[in-house]
């Protein structure tokens, strides 16, 4: 199963959710709904995901388009926006996008096992305030730390748990 995780620019952490989803065992790749083309990671977010484990090396940016979305088979996205994003970009992609906390929300809630039952509970659960990741740029190296821990727990139930 691939997973393709999404953000805004594609290098901070959307970059970070695919080499800690590599690094727990998953195919990942990841993009941007604004990103510029072969961007590398931002240091803070490389330095995080090194604290954790995690391998930066030759990462390049890339931006969301259909075909990205259509080789995925599970789409997970930083926040609302970036889900939403996603959907205007390929709205056949419904049954599979989400963000990256209502996916484990969902796990969590309705024992979802597959994208398919992440699909179907989707209606039997309530979003929770503050389930978006929020971006740390412009904030202090702290915030990267945070962002990327919260990322890995997340990343490792989706990993642990849905399977095709």
């Amino acid at each position: 199963m691939r997973i393709l995780f999404v953000c805004t620019a594609n290098e901070c952490r959307s970059p970070v959710a695919e080499r800690l989803a590599r690094m727990l065992g998953a195919d990942a790749v990841s993009a941007g709904t604004r990103a510029l083309q072969g961007r590398p990671m931002v240091t803070s977010a490389a330095e995080a995901l090194v604290e954790l484990g995690g391998d930066p090396s030759g990462f390049a940016s890339r931006r969301v388009t259909p075909a990205v979305i259509a080789e995925a088979d599970l789409v997970l996205a930083m926040t609302t926006v970036h889900r939403d994003s996603v959907l205007l970009t390929s709205p056949t992609a419904f049954r599979r996008t989400f963000t990256l906390s209502e996916a484990v929300r969902l796990i969590h809630d309705q024992d979802a096992e597959t994208v398919a039952d992440l699909h179907s509970a989707r209606p039997f659960s309530t979003a929770e305030p503050n389930e978006d990741i929020l971006d740390p740029m412009g904030h202090p190296y702290a915030e990267f730390q945070s962002a990327a821990t919260r990322i890995l727990d997340l990343t490792r139930v989706v990993v642990d748990r849905i399977h095709d």
